[in-house]
């Protein structure tokens, strides 16, 4: 909450005491704000993969260098999947439209790679809308066939790698 607490009182264009979020947004430094605020530290998915090339018309990402080899995984976790959605929040409805990428798996003996993350479907990108990139990383532990979830703090994260 204070995040967009902060976020909001970057707004100059309302009246005090109706300022939002959405105009916030439009500043240079509410995007930085929102860009580098750190939801869960202990899954840092930028720590552990960099950061990712990013095409603003796709808003696909892109890494040059993908090695789940050198990443640290947390006690029990064998495998990970990275979940990439583009929320566009619309202010003038107040409302947000989610887009996802096809979820991908990985486990800790896999190589590097060039790993790109795309939409399932294209992003009707319009004036005034807020595009908001968000990467979400699940650890898992596989035996056999089965799949079971990794608790703790680090067993997840979510990161925001852009605001448009």
């Amino acid at each position: 909450m204070q995040l967009f607490s902060k976020i909001k009182s970057l707004d100059r264009t309302s009246e005090k005491g109706s300022c939002n979020v959405g105009e916030g947004l439009k500043t240079q430094k509410g995007k930085l704000l929102l860009r580098e605020f750190v939801f869960t530290p202990k899954a840092g998915i930028r720590q552990k993969f960099g950061n990712p090339i990013i095409d603003e018309e796709s808003f696909s990402l892109l890494w040059k260098n993908f090695d789940p080899s050198s990443v640290r995984f947390p006690k029990g976790a064998t495998d990970f999947e990275l979940l990439y959605l583009v929320l566009a929040y619309d202010p003038e409805l107040n409302s947000f439209t989610t887009y996802e990428a096809v979820p991908i798996r990985r486990s800790q003996w896999e190589k590097a790679e060039q790993l790109e993350l795309k939409m399932e479907g294209k992003v009707k990108k319009k004036e005034a809308v807020h595009y908001v990139l968000v990467v979400g990383i699940r650890f898992l532990e596989m035996l056999g066939e089965e799949e079971y979830e990794s608790l703790g703090q680090d067993g997840v994260g979510i990161e925001v790698f852009g605001v448009f």
